[in-house]
């Protein structure tokens, strides 16, 4: 029995021994487990946090028509996305919420914006593994040839049928027959073109009409007051749309791209007024006059405010209206004998050379009306030479005959750079309809797709952040997607809003209306000043802070915070109407920190390579931990490109905090610049000595971040004058575009009472 005993306590002991061990090595194992837990959370986290810079990124591309660098911006979110290694992130439920919520987003956006995309690309892929559908869209882009029957009905703008209208269509049969058999010819030419340009804007096809009482449909034309080409785009609006312009080369000339602008535009006004008939007013006489005339009649109805517009825009629906009518039923109109002209067609071509018109016929075996015909945005008979090349177009299929000439030429200056082919339009040389083709992404749809998620188009309201609120439920309240909440706030992945937190949520206009009501009985008012009480809005819930256009009316609504004596608080609606420019939306508000509600406004800080917040923190003398609660981080990792909100009143001096340069890309304009940048446009026109708006392609801009540096700069800025003298042909609007500045300028610096200058008078430019 002792013997046993001793043998059971031996076995107890191992049995224990054992049991020890095991726990040990458990201990290390749920170490090590937890050592890697960790190491793939700041893996998964710094992917996706990556992939939303980049795909934010390429949504401000998107937005700005360069198609090439948003490509490639999606493209490296993707990239980054493909960083994550999917089977880990069902250990953790937040990881796989955070991943599918972004790599959706960036899915649906990038087959949306893009329809260029080839089969194979890897975000079809991603979409598949995400369970997105999609469908492959073939739109019909050129007919082999043009067919009248085949003009766009107008069951986008109605056509209203009334007096005015038929006192322009008995012009247009009558004394102004000559000029609708012009136009209905260059309808032929230049119809199939333009309707795909607005098609691919998502613009009324319709549209082609008002070009026609625009310009005649004649893209080399000039007004007596400056306006050019198809759709009369003066140079500032020209400039704002990205229509490039120099001694050589007028963007506004371009069939192409004036188009392009032109729907844009358009586009924009009725996102501004909500109507189309209001929309083409604007587009003649400005928005300003139109929201003058609203004012004075009472009414948003283009009949009734129609005796408060100017004579010219009084008659320009109308006539818009008699041409429409006519277009779509020649022959009830006596047009039986119609002359349709052939749809133009041509190859793009992309060379680096100084050729003549007459030499590039030569080189396509045609005549140079031919190319000149092609080629209206040329302002010069040689082509210009730029670092990148420059387009030109020859007739269609004609690109091996012109680059075999090109390249056995031995008189051409090539600077090592062949012609590359650049896409074509038109389809008569081939057996087969061109398409045009695209996606639809099942249960997703953007009213324009250059405009995704842009703040630029709809209204903002701020959500406090309640116990029960994830971004999920706020995105589900407000019909918007928790990353599109993350870009507006600029919230990283691997943190979330806590209770207490304001987020900026910005509503479509319908989702605004539906949620708030109408805005339009608040366009009516000038200086509205409304008190409303804390019981008056939802608790604790939204607070709408202001209404964004992109053209026209600007609404901003001024909201000074809960004062903790008062509860009231006190909305100012201000009414500043902006002629074609994008809105810079400007906001007041008296902000307090729970640390140290020391400041009324903070300023914007990027984070730059070598950055950390320490170094940060010294810079702007304040603490660390000031700048993660402001910023709502939960560590200390900040990532490049991250932008900061810091409370402070030092400013950086030039000597710590360098210039940056901006290259101004095609579409650009200062307010979309001045957001990107986190600085204002006025901050922009002081550091680079701009007296207008007006940027030019290929211009480069210095930008800071403080104003104690601009204002360094500007005190090395000196004002000369000089003097222009008029040439043939020249208007104010020309020479103002030359000097970069503006025509009520040039009236100022020269006590010209109207636009009238003549040849040989000299003109005071002050820059």
């Amino acid at each position: 029995m002792k013997r046993l005993s001793g043998l059971l306590y031996i076995l107890f002991a191992f049995i224990s021994l054992q049991y020890l061990a095991g726990c040990g090595g458990s201990d290390v194992e749920e170490e090590n487990a937890d050592t890697k837990k960790k190491k793939d959370s700041v893996s998964v986290y710094t992917a996706l946090e990556n992939a939303r810079i980049h795909y934010t990124k390429a949504l401000q591309f998107n937005e700005q028509a360069d198609s090439k660098s948003s490509g490639e911006e999606f493209e490296a979110a993707l990239k980054h996305l493909n960083k994550i290694d999917t089977k880990n992130l069902a250990k953790h439920i937040t990881w796989e919420k955070d991943y599918n919520e972004l790599a959706g987003s960036i899915v649906q956006d990038y087959i949306t914006a893009h329809h260029d995309l080839s089969d194979d690309n890897k975000v079809f892929k991603l979409a598949t593994k995400l369970g997105i559908k999609y469908e492959k869209v073939e739109n019909k882009s050129y007919s082999n040839s043009f067919d009248p029957k085949d003009l766009p009905e107008c069951d986008d703008i109605p056509l209203v049928e009334n007096g005015p209208v038929q006192d322009y269509i008995n012009y247009f049969t009558g004394t102004g027959r000559k000029y609708m058999d012009k136009w209905l010819f260059r309808l032929g030419k230049y119809s199939n073109l333009m309707r795909s340009i607005l098609r691919e804007n998502n613009a009324p096809e319709e549209l082609i009409y008002l070009s026609m009482i625009e310009s005649g449909l004649d893209p080399a034309i000039s007004s007596w007051a400056g306006a050019i080409g198809l759709w009369q785009f003066m140079p500032t609006t020209g400039s704002a749309y990205g229509l490039y312009y120099d001694g050589s080369t007028d963007d506004k000339r371009d069939p192409e791209k004036a188009t392009d602008a032109a729907a844009r535009h358009l586009k924009d006004l009725y996102k501004s007024f909500g109507d189309w008939y209001l929309a083409m007013a604007s587009y003649n006489a400005g928005p300003g006059r139109i929201t003058s005339a609203v004012k004075k009649s009472g009414s948003t109805d283009f009949w009734t405010l129609r005796d408060y517009l100017p004579k010219e825009t009084r008659n320009y629906v109308p006539q818009y209206i008699a041409v429409a009518i006519i277009c779509l039923n020649p022959e009830k109109y006596g047009f039986t004998d119609v002359e349709w002209g052939k749809p133009i067609e041509y190859d793009r071509v992309v060379i680096k050379s100084a050729l003549t018109m007459s030499r590039i016929a030569e080189l396509c075996n045609t005549d140079v009306e031919t190319i000149r015909d092609l080629n209206s945005q040329m302002l010069s008979d040689v082509t210009p030479v730029f670092d990148d090349g420059y387009l030109i177009k020859i007739p269609k299929g004609m690109f091996k005959k012109f680059t075999e000439n090109y390249e056995a030429a031995g008189d051409i200056e090539k600077y090592s750079f062949n012609p590359i082919f650049d896409g074509n339009e038109g389809t008569a040389s081939v057996n087969h309809e061109e398409t045009v083709t695209y996606y639809k992404i099942s249960g997703y749809s953007v009213e324009d797709k250059k405009l995704i998620i842009s703040t630029s188009n709809r209204e903002l309201i701020l959500h406090n952040i309640e116990e029960t609120d994830d971004l999920y439920s706020v995105s589900l309240k407000y019909s918007v997607r928790p990353s599109d909440i993350r870009i507006w706030n600029n919230i990283n992945y691997g943190t979330y809003p806590k209770k207490g937190d304001k987020v900026s949520v910005w509503l479509t206009r319908q989702k605004f209306e539906e949620l708030y009501g109408s805005v339009k009985e608040e366009k009516k008012k000038d200086n509205v000043t409304d008190k409303m009480t804390e019981e008056n809005k939802d608790p604790g819930k939204e607070e709408v802070i202001e209404e964004s256009n992109s053209e026209g009316t600007n609404e901003t609504v001024l909201v000074n915070k809960e004062n903790k004596t008062d509860e009231k608080k006190d909305v100012e609606v201000k009414k500043d109407v902006e002629i074609k420019k994008d809105t810079e939306v400007k906001k007041e508000k008296k902000t307090s920190t729970d640390t140290k509600k020391k400041k009324q406004s903070y300023q914007t800080y990027t984070v730059k390579e070598g950055d950390n917040l320490t170094a940060i923190a010294e810079s702007y003398d304040v603490d660390i931990a000031d700048i993660k609660d402001w910023n709502n981080l939960e560590s200390d990792k900040i990532l490049v490109g991250q932008k900061l909100k810091v409370y402070s009143d030092k400013k950086v001096t030039s000597s710590s905090k360098k210039a940056k340069t901006y290259t101004v890309k095609e579409g650009d304009n200062l307010t979309k610049i001045a957001d990107a940048n986190g600085v204002s446009v006025a901050d922009i026109k002081e550091w680079n000595g701009l007296d207008s708006d007006v940027i030019q392609e290929g211009q480069v801009l210095k930008l800071y971040s403080t104003k104690e540096t601009k204002k360094e700069t500007t005190k090395e800025k000196k004002s000369k004058t000089t003097y222009h003298t008029v040439k043939k042909g020249e208007t104010l609007g020309k020479i103002a575009d030359k000097y970069d500045c503006t025509i009520a300028e040039l009236k100022k610096w020269n006590k010209l009472k109207d636009d009238t200058i003549e040849i040989g008078q000299k003109l005071v430019v002050k820059k």
